[in-house]
Formats: C-alpha cells, structure tokens, sequence
C-alpha cells in the first residue's frame, strides 16, 4: 500500500480493533490506539460519515452507569473494507 498519512494509519488501527465485533467507547478506543480523544473523535466521525463505523449515544436514563456515553461498532462495510485490506 501507498505512503498513508498519520490519520488514514489511525483510521485503519480503528477498524481493525473495532473488526473484533465489540463496541468501544472513545475512552477505550483511546486507550487500545494510543491516541487522544481529541484525536480519536473526528476520526471516528469520518468513519461514521462513509459507513465503515456506527456511533450510537447512550444517554445517562439508558445508562447502567447513569452515565452518558458512545457506543462504537464497526459496520458490515467496515468488516468487508478491514477484509480487503487483510487479503491484499
């Protein structure tokens, strides 16, 4: 694969931690990709906007931890993209 720039690698390492079929939140993300919220959030959003990713918002009433947060998944388009990339 051509030279990719320090994002593109981030979106990717997001995908391949998200291929496990878990949700994350940005604070797990954050911690298995070494990277900051700051950094992690609109990347994730960029995934979200072309379909690789699902950001749903959990609200404090729907929280066990009465606490708000996103619940992060990878899509069928995100599974079949990391696949791609895996066979090449």
């Amino acid at each position: 694969m051509e030279k990719l720039l320090q994002c593109d690698e981030l979106k990717i390492k997001i995908l391949n931690i998200l291929s496990n079929g878990k949700s994350y939140t940005f604070y797990a993300l954050s911690k298995e990709t070494g990277s900051s919220y700051d950094t992690l959030k609109p990347n994730c959003e960029f995934l979200e906007l072309i379909g690789f990713i699902q950001i749903t918002k959990i609200s404090k009433e729907e929280s066990a931890s009465k606490t708000p947060y996103a619940a992060i998944k990878i899509t069928e388009d995100g599974v079949i993209f990391v696949s791609k990339q895996r066979n090449n």
